[in-house]
């Protein structure tokens, strides 16, 4: 977590920045190859400004979106839920969904200024873009088959950001009762048997009537 964070950082530093028009900030790095997104930094390559081919647009809206849906705070929550319970599995399951939406709402929002198919043969060509940051959003992020599939769907970006949205705490209280399964279980199992009668105790008064 900490050399995710720090690398950021550095890149931040190290690269020259400008206000975004609508909000945050753009980063031009020579440590980018792909654009990406942190919160409401969005890294570019550093000779951005000198190709701002149509392509281009796209993978800032992209960005844009992510910033705009504040989809790093969905991703350190779940870097922190992950840091707890490391040992379960579901957490891990839920981490990788949890992105994937975050690419299909991205791609919804970015594929509505071009025609899809344009869009998805982007998608295709950055297929082999560089390692990603930890933490980071990146234009290219899940597995390309998915988001492909869901870009060519007819469906509202309105109603699967509300699914998602009441689906995350749900699925966090879901983790949270399943880690306590065992210890309630155990609680029930006690108090059962403190409630039972004692054989030894009926023993021993039945002898004493005798």
């Amino acid at each position: 977590t900490g050399w995710g964070i720090t690398r950021l950082m550095q890149m931040a530093t190290r690269g020259s920045s400008d206000l975004l028009p609508e909000g945050g900030r753009l980063i031009r790095s020579a440590e980018v190859q792909t654009p990406f997104s942190f919160f409401k930094w969005i890294f570019v390559p550093a000779d951005w400004d000198r190709s701002p081919d149509a392509a281009a647009r796209y993978m800032l809206a992209h960005e844009r979106a992510h910033a705009e849906g504040w989809h790093s705070v969905d991703i350190m929550l779940m870097e922190c839920l992950g840091a707890v319970f490391w040992f379960h599995p579901l957490v891990y399951w839920y981490r990788r969904s949890l992105r994937v939406v975050h690419e299909y709402l991205a791609d919804a929002q970015a594929s509505s200024l071009t025609d899809k198919k344009q869009y998805g043969l982007l998608l295709i060509r950055q297929s082999q873009s560089g390692m990603p940051v930890a933490f980071a959003n990146h234009f290219f992020q899940s597995p390309l088959k998915q988001r492909l599939i869901m870009l060519m769907k007819k469906h509202s970006p309105r109603a699967r950001a509300l699914r998602y949205t009441l689906v995350l705490p749900l699925a966090a209280l879901f983790v949270l009762l399943f880690q306590q399964a065992p210890v309630l279980a155990q609680e029930v199992k006690s108090a059962y048997i403190d409630a039972s009668p004692k054989p030894t105790t009926i023993a021993i008064g039945m002898m004493d009537n005798n």
